[in-house]
């Protein structure tokens, strides 16, 4: 919805295909950090999730979502799935503001990566426990 959104405001960019300008993008509250921490504008942590840069850009990352919150969500439920998912988007947001705040970012691929990193430590922590069937 966001992403209809961003392409209404300013309209399309001229560089790639269906991306929402630049500008519409800064509007609606891409990662940026000198607003961060002069401003105050701690909401641009979080609004970043939303916002997507072209039709790819969102294919891939809905695709990603779709593979991977669907084992997560089954296994520990929607409600810690959706503080999981806003929890690693608002850190990889806060991660890229320290390490390189003079980036501009959008999309919600530091959700789509915390997902990958839970997948990761659910394997390394129970990775003797995988194939055995439960007692009973």
């Amino acid at each position: 919805m966001t992403y209809i959104i961003s392409l209404c405001v300013y309209g399309l960019d001229d560089i790639e295909a269906f991306a929402p300008k630049q500008k519409s993008l800064a509007l609606l509250g891409w990662k940026d950090a000198r607003k961060i921490k002069n401003n105050y504008q701690v909401w641009r942590l979080l609004t970043p999730t939303f916002l997507h840069g072209n039709a790819y850009h969102i294919i891939a990352n809905l695709t990603a979502q779709t593979f991977l919150g669907n084992g997560i969500e089954a296994g520990i439920g929607a409600y810690r799935m959706i503080f999981l998912y806003f929890v690693t988007g608002i850190g990889g947001m806060l991660l890229s503001s320290i390490y390189k705040p003079e980036s501009f970012a959008i999309g919600c691929s530091t959700s789509v990566f915390g997902l990958v990193g839970y997948y990761v430590s659910y394997i390394i922590t129970g990775w003797w426990y995988m194939g055995r069937e439960a007692p009973g």
